[in-house]
């Protein structure tokens, strides 16, 4: 009987490393898209930095064109 509960013994930790390759079965793909997406989340925060200094850069010149109409419109209607 001692062959018989060896065998007995054999399958069933073959079976559990069948249930265990079963359940991380998806871990390579689950690791894959959580490198993309945090190469994604890098080029994200980058390209915000640079639309938010772009931003900034747009403002001045908002800000420089709205001084050069309101200072054309003090010397040429108002002081006239």
């Amino acid at each position: 009987m001692p062959n018989g509960s060896d065998e007995e013994l054999w399958r069933e930790v073959l079976q559990r490393l069948t249930a265990i390759e079963m359940n991380t079965k998806g871990l390579d793909d689950v690791a894959k898209k959580a490198n993309e997406a945090y190469a994604l989340a890098n080029t994200n925060k980058d390209d915000i930095a640079e639309l938010k200094s772009d931003q900034k850069t747009n403002r001045a010149w908002l800000m420089g064109i709205l001084a050069t109409v309101i200072g054309y419109v003090i010397m040429n209607y108002i002081l006239k």
